[in-house]
């Protein structure tokens, strides 16, 4: 073997290596998925929505999410909040009824409501888009404990940002409802570090002195927890920041990462 031939051997091993199996076309569901739970979510998004299936595209989504809510400056958050949106709406056209993209969409439309005005929320109608989506997939699959999880955040913040009244009024939003969905979660999904750390914050968004002690105890469960994948470890470290703002002598506003 000439040097030069050894060389070339390199240099394609080194390219073999360094080129993304995805740039082939070649990459699979499995392999995206191992790049989201080892916290590869950029690249995890981009192989996802390259599938073209739907459950693909909705991987894709909460890929997205994943990256604006716990990576992203909040205020560099509204193109990925887009994003996620637009992945979810497409898995759900390749697949009506879609679960995963379902949920996805939900977080997605709840985000671009929370950086929209409220008038504007109001008219784009993502409150009741996202209440329809819950309830389908509810019916679809009764035992999702996340679908409890995101309805319990949905009534949470509808209720934080609008107060009891105008929530139940307009929306059907309780702090009831909320408490209910969580509780019927944390029953499906005991050990779920995202689970009890975003019951947690929907305590604080609801009622920050009341549910003070109630949410220390979920925190403090959630730190004790060891974390299984990538998106875990950043919950936890969400739930870390919570823990020690609500230690604070003067009360902050917090819980308001999505």
């Amino acid at each position: 073997m000439t040097c030069r031939h050894f060389r070339s051997l390199l240099a394609a091993a080194i390219l073999s290596i360094a080129t993304p199996v995805w740039a082939n076309g070649t990459a699979t569901y499995t392999e995206a998925l191992s790049d989201f739970t080892a916290g590869r979510f950029e690249t995890c998004s981009e192989i996802s929505a390259l599938l073209g299936t739907a459950r693909g595209y909705a991987l894709a989504a909460r890929a997205t999410l994943v990256r604006a809510l716990y990576l992203t400056p909040p205020g560099e958050r509204l193109p990925l909040f887009r994003s996620a949106a637009d992945y979810a709406k497409t898995a759900l056209d390749k697949e009506p009824g879609h679960v995963e993209a379902s949920l996805q969409l939900v977080i997605a439309l709840g985000n671009l409501a929370r950086i929209s005005n409220p008038l504007k929320a109001h008219v784009a109608g993502y409150a009741e888009e996202a209440k329809a989506l819950l309830d389908s997939v509810i019916a679809r699959d009764p035992e999702n404990a996340y679908a409890y999880a995101i309805l319990g955040a949905w009534h949470a913040e509808i209720v934080h940002e609008a107060g009891p009244l105008l929530a139940s009024n307009l929306y059907g939003a309780t702090q009831g409802d909320a408490l209910a969905a969580f509780d019927r979660a944390r029953k499906l999904a005991p050990q779920s570090i995202l689970v009890i750390t975003e019951y947690a914050k929907a305590l604080i968004r609801l009622d920050q002195e009341h549910f003070a002690l109630r949410a220390e105890k979920l925190l403090d469960r959630a730190l004790a927890m060891a974390p299984h994948n990538a998106l875990e470890a950043l919950v936890q470290k969400d739930a870390s920041e919570q823990r020690t703002a609500l230690s604070q002598p003067s009360p902050q506003r917090i819980g308001g990462r999505g």
